[in-house]
């Protein structure tokens, strides 16, 4: 009996515009529900018609209005982004000619900086959960590790290298001052849009920024707990640029 019901619900349903794909309604009535399960077919077509229990008879048309449920995919309770600290290049620009940038770390100012991060973190949590991402890039690689020291180890419940969240690639080993003439330049051409020789846009960091939060959002669904993301001034600043 479920199953002719099912059938009947699947071959009554109102078919979409076309823009949006094909819709069932041209199928004949009483086709076995093994048939229907079609991958050319509207998605949502697909998900409503699993639900027997949703739709609602429009007996003026002799068909079924299918309602989709609105789901909400659960969120963190809170996001936290967090800035390295004070890092070797920001203490000095000539260091980026002799040392990759990715290996750059921290100051002692800056570790000093990342431990007042953890403790104030620490304060804000309380012993709740935290998942930490962060960026593969030394000074926040450094940075973490000094968050963690403020934290119950049982309390963090993962921590992942995410290279999405990197720093923005101005290019190998560089030329101070080449990369002085190019920030000017910048300013002319536009900051989103301007591409370093050998680096990256601000438009590349928005759309890998992108992919990231779609990764976030599938891995964290647990209301209750606390997303930590220790990443780099630009890769933060389009991060809460895409997220809202």
């Amino acid at each position: 009996v479920v199953k002719k019901e099912f059938a009947w619900r699947v071959n009554h349903m109102v078919s979409l515009p076309s823009s949006l794909g094909e819709g069932v309604g041209g199928e004949e009535d009483g086709e076995e529900v093994g048939s229907w399960s079609n991958s050319r077919r509207d998605p949502r077509e697909r998900f409503a018609a699993r639900d027997v229990g949703v739709g609602e008879k429009d007996t003026a048309g002799g068909t079924t209005r299918v309602v989709m449920p609105n789901f909400i995919t659960p969120r963190p309770a809170r996001i936290i982004l967090i800035r390295h600290g004070e890092s070797e290049g920001n203490r000095d620009e000539s260091v980026y000619t002799t040392k990759a940038d990715w290996k750059i770390g921290l100051t002692q100012l800056g570790r000093n900086q990342a431990r007042l991060a953890g403790r104030r973190l620490r304060d804000i949590v309380g012993a709740g959960d935290v998942h930490i991402y962060h960026s593969p890039y030394m000074r926040a690689v450094d940075t973490t590790r000094e968050i963690l020291k403020s934290l119950d180890p049982d309390q963090v419940k993962s921590v992942r290298e995410e290279p999405r969240i990197s720093e923005q690639q101005f290019g190998n080993l560089r030329d101070v001052e080449a990369i002085r003439r190019c920030k000017e330049e910048r300013k002319v051409f536009g900051r989103f849009f301007f591409r370093f020789p050998d680096g990256e846009a601000g438009l590349d960091v928005y759309s890998r920024v992108t992919t990231f939060i779609g990764t976030l959002r599938r891995d964290q669904r647990d209301e209750n707990s606390t997303v930590v993301i220790v990443t780099h001034g630009l890769a933060l600043r389009l991060f809460l640029m895409r997220w809202f």
